[in-house]
């Protein structure tokens, strides 16, 4: 068993693409940046960045999976608290922060304190699980606080004092099909994590080895890559309005003021 990212993570990054791709610039930080996957689809695209993570596990993921970036300064993993670290400058053109805020007990402050790090006019991207209808034993062994809709997210972006931009609702259908298969798989390998901690369950769901559904028979790459999962891209877009989505995927400005 090799680890390969899902078809759902495959949409993500597909969406994510689409989202970003008009935004000027080329620099961006990611915060709760786990094994380095969404980093790598940047890098590829032409963007050099920072990753801030507080498992020391999942930073050292992401420097191997990285490794030829980081080896041409184009990429850095640092372990760490984004709440405790000062941004060098307001220099970033985007900070991005996939299926983390979740996690995060003070919302606002978080997204504040990542929009420290973005110059005015660059983009913060915000990606959570959404449907609180649809709460399950993958949020409670991740070590997850809460699922959004569409207007809580938008809330939480505006309290923070930035522009908000589109929100779409992602991986629909595939995500929604596989959602219960999903939830078996973690439940048959995971349900020992609810011993611990929720700051514990936290650490851990960046780095997870659940197999079939983060690690996969070797074969799986026929299946499990960007160009035979094309047609599930171009389906996801006809639902990026609907309330159908998992996850959301949010867009948003910094104003030519800042973020204080």
């Amino acid at each position: 068993m090799i680890p390969l990212d899902p078809p759902g993570t495959w949409c993500l990054y597909a969406a994510l693409a689409q989202m970003i791709r008009p935004l000027q610039g080329r620099r961006f930080l990611e915060v709760g940046c786990g094994s380095g996957g969404v980093a790598e689809q940047l890098c590829r695209q032409g963007w050099r960045g920072f990753g801030i993570d507080r498992s020391p596990l999942a930073v050292e993921q992401a420097g191997a999976r990285l490794a030829s970036y980081v080896q041409r300064g184009e990429f850095t993993a640092h372990c760490g608290d984004i709440l405790g670290m000062e941004p060098p400058s307001a220099s970033m053109d985007l900070a991005l922060s996939l299926l983390v805020l979740e996690h995060v007990e003070d919302e606002t402050t978080f997204v504040r304190r990542m929009a420290a790090w973005v110059r005015p006019g660059g983009a913060i991207v915000v990606g959570v699980p959404a449907r609180a209808d649809c709460w399950g034993i993958e949020d409670e062994t991740a070590g997850h606080l809460r699922r959004y809709d569409r207007w809580g997210l938008a809330q939480v972006l505006t309290a923070t004092g930035l522009e908000p931009g589109p929100i779409w609702s992602i991986g629909v259908p595939v995500v929604n099909l596989l959602f219960r298969v999903s939830n078996l798989l973690v439940k048959r390998h995971e349900s020992s994590l609810l011993v611990l901690s929720k700051a514990e369950r936290t650490e851990r769901s960046g780095t997870r080895a659940v197999p079939y559904k983060t690690v996969f028979p070797s074969w799986f790459r026929a299946i499990l890559n960007p160009v035979a999962l094309q047609p599930l891209f171009w389906l996801q877009r006809l639902f990026y309005e609907t309330e159908r989505g998992l996850v959301l995927l949010a867009l948003a400005r910094v104003p030519a003021g800042g973020v204080r």
